[in-house]
């Protein structure tokens, strides 16, 4: 558990469920389609993923950003 949400943190929680669901999303997208979605390397075959979470989490319907 990060430090800065101790498990009495009401936001330990939220967290909690976050990571998850991230594990959940990578057990379930294929390698393929997250160089689709992303670049070659590591962080970019998780990170459509975590945007994907992010929108989801944020109550948002889109993402701008460069």
């Amino acid at each position: 558990m990060n430090s800065f949400y101790g498990p009495s943190s009401p936001r330990s929680g939220l967290l909690r469920e976050y990571n998850l669901d991230n594990y959940k999303l990578c057990t379930l997208v294929t390698e393929h389609d997250a160089k689709k979605a992303g670049s070659e390397d590591a962080s970019g075959l998780i990170y459509p993923g975590l945007q994907a979470l992010d929108e989801q989490y944020l109550g948002v319907d889109f993402q701008f950003g460069g």
